[in-house]
């Protein structure tokens, strides 16, 4: 009789010691899945230049954007304790957002300058393409210029083997004459 009531009170005191390192272990758990955020003043400030960079990025208004930017990199500078992890993520986001956005301003300058020249160009052909026509219409009068003074000159040519012929008959006229005499 002895020796059972003995494991009773073992068994109780087994299950309470599981039940409490059951609790122990889900309130860790817990404690370890729910992430600490960062400050809501930081974020609610930075999500606000976010979206205001956001706006000017989808407008194309890469400038404000980058000034923007400039902004939170200061406000994130200024605010936020160095040491967090998160923190230096938020800057070093900014930063790369900042080096895309002055990437974007220079190629879509450059965009505009390759697309100036390309204009400059086309009606610098088109300019050309007009000369040619002229050229082509001067060159085809030309021509046509150079048939007639051909025909004359082949007229030309006649009238001075006919006046050659008429020379040659003149003076078989004159010797006539003169034998006549």
């Amino acid at each position: 009789m002895g020796g059972k009531s003995i494991f009773k009170r073992y068994k109780n005191f087994g299950y309470f010691t599981c039940g409490s390192i059951i609790c122990l272990f889900l309130c860790s758990c817990q404690h370890f899945s729910v992430s600490h955020p960062p400050p809501t003043s930081v974020d609610i400030k930075e999500n606000k230049y976010l979206e205001t960079i956001q706006e000017f990025v989808e407008n194309k208004d890469f400038k404000s954007a980058s000034r923007e930017n400039q902004r939170l990199l200061r406000y994130l500078s200024e605010n936020a304790d160095m040491t967090e992890m998160v923190s230096l993520n938020s800057i070093k986001s900014a930063r790369t957002t900042s080096h895309l956005l002055t990437r974007i301003m220079a190629d879509a300058k450059n965009k505009q300058t390759l697309s100036a020249k390309i204009q400059s160009d086309e009606k610098q052909i088109k300019s050309l393409n007009l000369m040619i026509d002229v050229l082509k219409q001067t060159t085809a009068a030309q021509q046509k210029k150079i048939v007639a003074m051909n025909r004359l000159l082949e007229r030309i040519k006649i009238l001075e083997s006919e006046k050659e012929l008429l020379q040659q008959q003149m003076d078989r006229l004159k010797e006539i004459d003169l034998t006549q005499n």
